[in-house]
């Protein structure tokens, strides 16, 4: 499980030894502590859906952000009952992707083509081994035998295998290769230090991770063939390595910020600043590697919100409710779907390429609007058919909070202005008209997602102040 937070289940899993620095080793999610986000939430950029990818035979191109992937408390900071989930980053939506009652599902890892999940499962009665579901949800598949706790699987770049941790005799993590259906396996780490929260490079050679001996933690790679590890950082307490998709940096977890380096370890510096009592963790790279989710903690709420930011630290935003636990995200890829046959359904034979190029869309919206009729407006064509999925979000300035509008989704027909509206829900409705009523400044930011026929995504976003 997950080490920077816990839940106080009584678990079948094997616990992890606790470590004498802030940042500990796996273990049982002991609390870390979280406070309310300082900035206000906007939205950022999402997906419509997951798109059917390339098979995983072959390396897969990084594609367009989609869903992010994570691990749920579903009790809230009680955290004993815990399964993966979708969060839209544009929209917030959620979706339940696995549900068994007599399991703790934890640190998801989504497939390069975007279509599995690994993650560990924790029964009430067993070990804690690595399974895989459909991103959709579904059966779960169990891929190793579980004879020993087994925590933090990752996809190679060509889906083809995981790297994830198991405990020897000793207590010691050590990293293990295996096919990703599950089978032939070898181990890629040894010794009496605990290796763990694995990433593989985009090019499949080499493989960062976590090591943890004698209370340092530092992030180290290893060649994916295996042979010996070397150091990337000093320590005392780095870890939670993630890859950009270019291979060039490695976002991190260093002293409870969120820190980048280059991929040889230059240039390290921090990108998150957050504050007394709040603890920035588990960064990953979108796919596009324009952003990077993580969580913040903080002690008095025990809360875990995600938070999206540019690749550079700026533009931090909450995309999930302020007093959710959740963790361990990982950013699933969409990628173009095949194209087909006008009205048969059936793939285009190889000589016709796939359609690759996205709908021109054009979108427009007044700079100021009322929120008398609960209602923004926008304005949208699109040179095809196509949908428009538009959701926001509405920030208050002076408050950490904001104010998620209903998602809405619209057939665009070719070449036609098409009117868009979101409704503010009722519920915050009162605390937007008390902010007017202050003179404190509002704007709503909102993304529209077009996906057109062969389903290439075009992304527009609009910015409104709102008034009385």
């Amino acid at each position: 499980m997950s080490g920077s937070r816990g839940h106080n289940a009584t678990s079948a899993c094997e616990p992890e030894a606790a470590s004498p620095i802030t940042l500990k080793e796996p273990t049982i999610r002991p609390n870390l502590d979280t406070n309310r986000l300082v900035a206000a939430a906007v939205i950022a950029a999402g997906s419509v859906g997951l798109l059917t990818g390339p098979g995983s035979a072959a390396a897969v191109v990084p594609g367009s952000n989609g869903t992010i992937v994570m691990s749920k408390c579903e009790d809230g900071s009680d955290c004993k009952v815990g399964h993966i989930w979708t969060i839209d980053p544009a929209s917030g939506a959620e979706r339940q992707v696995t549900t068994d009652a007599s399991s703790w599902d934890d640190d998801p890892s989504v497939s390069p083509d975007g279509t599995r999940v690994a993650f560990q499962r924790c029964p009430t009665a067993g070990t804690c081994r690595i399974a895989a579901v459909d991103i959709g949800g579904g059966s779960v598949a169990y891929l190793t035998s579980g004879t020993r706790y087994e925590d933090y699987p990752a996809f190679s770049p060509d889906g083809s295998k995981l790297v994830f941790s198991r405990r020897d005799a000793t207590g010691a993590l050590h990293l293990v290769v295996i096919n990703a259906a599950g089978g032939s396996e070898h181990p890629l780490t040894t010794g009496t230090a605990s290796d763990y929260r694995a990433a593989w490079s985009p090019d499949g050679s080499t493989i960062a991770f976590q090591r943890r001996k004698a209370g340092v933690a530092r992030i180290q790679k290893v060649s994916a063939s295996g042979g010996s590890p070397s150091p990337l950082t000093a320590g005392p307490s780095d870890d939670s390595p993630s890859f950009s998709p270019d291979g060039s940096r490695i976002v991190f977890t260093a002293n409870r910020v969120v820190e980048i380096m280059g991929s040889s370890g230059a240039n390290r510096h921090a990108l998150t600043a957050p504050g007394a009592g709040l603890h920035d963790t588990e960064p990953a790279f979108a796919p596009d590697g324009t952003q990077i989710v993580f969580e913040r903690y903080a002690g008095t709420t025990h809360a875990s919100p995600l938070v999206v930011m540019n690749a550079d630290g700026s533009n931090q935003h909450l995309i999930s409710g302020p007093s959710e636990v959740l963790f361990r995200a990982d950013w699933a890829p969409t990628h173009p779907a095949p194209a087909t046959a006008r009205g048969s359904g059936a793939i285009v034979g190889r000589a016709q390429a796939p359609d690759h190029s996205a709908a021109g869309v054009t979108l427009g919206a007044p700079s100021r609007e009322s929120v008398r009729n609960r209602r923004l407006h926008l304005f949208a064509m699109s040179d095809e058919p196509a949908i428009g999925v538009a959701s926001g979000r509405i920030a208050i300035d002076a408050l950490a909070n904001s104010y998620r509008l209903r998602t809405t989704t619209t057939a665009l027909a070719a070449n036609t202005r098409t009117n868009i509206r979101l409704r503010i829900p009722r519920k915050p409705l009162r605390a937007i008209r008390a902010a007017l009523a202050r003179h404190e400044k509002l704007r709503a930011r909102i993304v529209v997602r077009v996906q057109d026929r062969a389903g290439n995504l075009t992304t527009k976003l609009r910015t409104i102040r709102l008034e009385k």
